[in-house]
């Protein structure tokens, strides 16, 4: 008997690894993705100064992972209840991240439940570029 507790305790301890290491250590992207970014206070400003540096560019997606709430507290975060995860936006040309980030013409959580919307925001933008 006590060995079957310590096999299944054992299973247990590796499945609950496993889902620990794809929460919070997982970072692959399916192929022709960019990779994830993982930011951190030190590669902060160069998240501003790529942001920036795309205002007036054809940059179609960044995903980063923001372990450290950096971007989550800029956009607001104040306690666990405000923690900004899963998030979509979408800027209209010529924005730029001063102290904060710009408003979005568009955003939205969990990113599952905003593909509609996140696909109404870039028409409508790409249909004011062409006029």
């Amino acid at each position: 008997m006590k060995r079957k507790v310590i096999i299944f305790g054992a299973v247990l301890a590796g499945i609950v690894s496993l889902a620990f290491y794809y929460s919070y250590w997982g970072s692959t992207v399916p192929n022709g993705q960019q990779p994830l970014i993982r930011l951190n206070s030190s590669n902060l400003s160069s998240l501003k100064d790529a942001f920036n540096g795309s205002a007036n560019s054809d940059l179609r997606v960044s995903q980063y992972w923001d372990k450290e709430h950096l971007v989550s507290q800029a956009l607001g975060e104040r306690d666990r209840e405000s923690v900004v995860w899963d998030y979509v936006a979408v800027h209209g040309p010529g924005k730029r991240w001063e102290q904060t980030p710009p408003e979005a013409d568009y955003s939205s959580v969990p990113v599952v439940r905003a593909i509609d919307g996140t696909r109404q925001a870039i028409e409508k933008q790409l249909k004011e570029s062409v006029k």
